[in-house]
């Protein structure tokens, strides 16, 4: 079966939504004169938030940007994108990728930035699941930081109850398909590093939620992989709608559900790029036939070990 491309995916989008989020909007002042256009579409554009929550592959962001032009681009002040896990695919020793043995790739497969540097374990590069980022990620950045104003741009990054990016520790070591939580840093490491590079007026937030008792014992980790971190007030948690599949902790008042918000902390060095720890199958005939043992599972003490 030939697989959908990712020009033909990200075109189900939902028409219904979009004029909904417009109908109260003015928008037909922006086909007025000029004079009129331009204020309107100056306003359109600075007090509103634009938000790109579906599946997508940051194809759509590109083009919208592209299409609005550097005028509009530049009233430009927030921006909403949903920051869930890229598409897995497999990639050998030596940077070669191809599609997901379980068939969870759904985008076309793209090469490996070479901001991500592959490292070497024991001598000798490491195969396994990676995740599968567009270059569309880094145009982005690129046409954001064309713009000829000084004003800043907000880019939210919604991690949708998803896990954070990097050192997530696993509640049930039991589980069968563990790297299927797996949310790496490469997203978040090559957004700063196309941030820094192309434009200083751009700030990227993640915003997320979760158990805050998990939260205030996972912050030194978090902190430690790049992020920082600020929890917001008890006064704004949630409680647990079904406590008893939480199963994290027992007391009551570590059911409730923090907000918080990471902001990746300033690069210092090259990136180092590494398939997930918790995959637990190999490919090698796809791969350096010296790797011929599979890649054992982990222990939450080693990665807790690893994270720290």
């Amino acid at each position: 079966m030939r697989r959908l491309s990712s020009a033909l995916h990200w075109q189900e989008v939902d028409q219904e939504a979009i004029l909904a989020s417009l109908r109260p909007l003015a928008v037909s002042l922006i086909l007025c004169n000029k004079t009129v256009s331009h204020e309107a579409a100056r306003m359109f554009y600075t007090k509103n938030t634009f938000a790109f929550l579906g599946q997508h592959n940051w194809d759509p962001i590109v083009s919208w940007l592209r299409t609005i032009g550097p005028a509009n681009r530049a009233s430009l002040v927030s921006i909403e994108v949903n920051a869930g896990r890229p598409d897995p695919v497999w990639q050998c020793s030596n940077g070669e990728r191809f599609a997901n043995a379980e068939g969870m790739t759904r985008w076309e497969i793209y090469p490996r930035h070479p901001y991500l540097q592959l490292p070497t374990t024991e001598g000798r590069l490491r195969c396994g699941r990676a995740e599968n980022i567009n270059p569309a990620v880094e145009m982005t950045f690129v046409l954001l930081g064309q713009r000829t104003t000084e004003q800043k741009v907000t880019i939210v990054m919604d991690l949708n109850r998803c896990s954070y990016p990097g050192g997530r520790l696993l509640r049930y070591p039991s589980d069968p398909c563990p790297e299927n939580g797996w949310y790496s840093m490469d997203l978040p490491n090559l957004i700063e590093k196309f941030r820094s590079l192309h434009t200083q007026q751009v700030e990227v937030l993640w915003n997320g939620t979760d158990c805050r008792k998990e939260l205030e014992d996972q912050q030194t980790i978090m902190e430690s992989i790049g992020w920082d971190v600020k929890v917001l007030l008890a006064t704004e948690d949630e409680l647990h709608p079904h406590p008893e599949f939480h199963g994290c902790h027992s007391a009551s008042n570590e059911w409730r559900i923090a907000k918080y918000v990471l902001r990746r902390k300033e690069l210092t060095g090259p990136l180092m790029q590494d398939p997930c720890p918790l995959f637990h199958m190999c490919h090698p005939s796809l791969c350096n036939p010296r790797i011929t043992e599979v890649p054992k599972f982990p222990s939450l003490l080693q990665l807790s070990k690893k994270c720290l």
